[in-house]
């Protein structure tokens, strides 16, 4: 589905939160019992951590401790590694300082992070026989500034937990935040959420999508959506397997510009929500065309036309969720792109060029089908009945992927195919990674998939892919995202 994150609210940006003490010996209370010992604690920072616009000494306490070891480069410190702590550690620019106490008997105490960000302002210098330049008003500046602060390199998190997504801004113009994951080094990123209250804080589940090369991205933006700035974890962090099926990363769908569900409803007329078909009343004139033109409603909250009967046909079976709504309703909604044929339906040409397509999620990515040998191994024996012309206008809308050859087949297959075994009633949606099986028909019935876009086969190359989660209703990614 489209990312589902949990919005903390209230602030993440001092330290970790607060966990109950544990003890090493017997607690000295205060009253003549006889009982002492020392109670076992994290750090505590001096200052705390926050925003500043000066350079600042910070000084750790450990009451009880035999010493206290930290790390500034995101590493999570033990004690054995990390730096000890002897002196006062300078932050002069935003960082984050992680550290824990240590006490006899090899006893710890839990790891605290104390982020802070330290904003600048540039001051003004004196200028020959003019006035001097401008700086920060009261130690602020207006230049927009995004800084990741947690993850932030060096940490290990296990599939699928949830973390905390932490982060600063400051300047004119910021609006809200969008936010990724890159699993190879930033190579490649996925959307996490846009937009995201900028806030500072998300919780978010991480994919089950083991990595040592894991980093979070922050694009802090304005109302128009334009990135002001934006940061990214100063080194890669660990993303360890969860025992259960592996999640596709980066997800095969990343549209510019989507919402949250919740927003895009509020950002529709009230009646019109997104996955909405919507259409004009008739003006039972035969004549005209205007009132029998359909719209599919979008995660970005704007209608979208289809060009033909054929690429409707790819999505929907029949016209019975079509819903009438009024002109003035209808031109209230922006126009977007119009919708393209549904990836792993119909493969694709255009009159001009002979090369026939299969189309892959993300995007709408071309890969072309070498020849009819390949076409037979995907389409079976009358795929050629299973090919659609789009629009010359239409095609710069997709992407070119690579080719689809007969020796690719024999170990992989293409996103976005529906497949199951001749002798077997159970269906596989097949994606990036994976193969994906459906809980039941509702399962597949709720993302508009159709069984005659089914092929059957026994081919070596899906099989060969591993069992990923299974479809259990609608989903996003499915779907509503690939509409746009």
């Amino acid at each position: 589905m489209f990312s589902v994150v949990a919005v903390l609210f209230g602030v993440l940006l001092s330290s970790t939160a607060a966990v109950a003490s544990e003890q090493t010996g017997t607690i000295s209370t205060g009253v003549s019992t006889g009982i002492e010992g020392t109670v076992v604690a994290p750090p505590v920072a001096n200052p705390a951590a926050g925003t500043y616009t000066s350079a600042q000494s910070v000084t750790l306490t450990a009451s009880g401790s035999t010493s206290v070891h930290y790390s500034t480069d995101g590493s999570t410190p033990t004690c054995s590694t990390g730096s000890v702590y002897a002196s006062a550690i300078s932050v002069g620019s935003s960082m984050t300082i992680t550290a824990l106490s240590c006490y006899a008997n090899g006893i710890a105490s839990s790891v605290a992070s104390f982020a802070y960000v330290i904003n600048i302002s540039g001051g003004g210098g004196g200028g020959g026989g003019g006035g001097g330049g401008a700086g920060g008003i009261g130690g602020y500046t207006s230049v927009p500034s995004c800084v990741v602060l947690t993850p932030n390199g060096g940490e290990t998190y296990v599939g699928g937990a949830e973390i905390n997504l932490v982060w600063s801004s400051s300047g004119l113009g910021i609006n809200d935040a969008a936010l990724y994951l890159s699993i190879d080094d930033g190579l490649n990123w996925g959307l996490i959420i846009a937009p995201a209250t900028n806030d500072g804080a998300e919780i978010w589940a991480l994919p089950n999508a083991p990595t040592t090369k894991a980093k979070f991205r922050v694009d802090c933006r304005d109302a128009s959506g334009t990135v002001l700035a934006s940061d990214t974890s100063n080194y890669p962090f660990t993303i360890t397997q969860l025992a259960g099926p592996l999640a596709d990363w980066p997800p095969a769908v990343h549209v510019a510009g989507v919402m949250s569900r919740v927003d895009a409803n509020k950002a529709l007329p009230p009646g019109v929500q997104v996955d909405y078909l919507v259409k004009l009343p008739s003006d039972n004139n035969p004549k005209t065309e205007y009132d029998s033109a359909v719209y599919y409603i979008g995660l970005d909250a704007k209608r979208h036309s289809f060009p033909n009967a054929k690429v409707y046909f790819s999505w929907y079976e029949n016209f019975n969720a079509v819903k009438t709504i009024s002109a003035e309703t209808l031109a209230s909604i922006p126009l977007g792109d119009p919708i393209l044929a549904r990836p792993g339906t119909y493969f694709v040409k255009i009159q001009s060029d002979p090369k026939t397509y299969f189309v892959e999620p993300g995007s709408f990515r071309l890969r072309w089908i070498k020849n009819e040998a390949t076409a037979k191994i995907l389409g079976g024996d009358k795929w050629n009945l299973n090919v659609i012309d789009v629009d010359p206008v239409l095609f710069t809308g997709y992407i070119t992927g690579d080719l689809i050859d007969e020796t690719w087949l024999a170990a992989s297959w293409p996103a976005g195919a529906l497949v199951k075994l001749p002798t077997d009633p159970k269906i596989w949606y097949v994606t990036k990674s994976t193969r994906r099986p459906f809980t039941d028909n509702n399962a597949f019935v709720a993302n508009h998939f159709q069984s005659r876009f089914i092929q059957s086969n026994k081919a070596a190359g899906w099989q060969a892919k591993p069992i990923g989660s299974t479809i259990t209703g609608l989903e996003d990614v499915l779907f509503s995202l690939q509409n746009l």
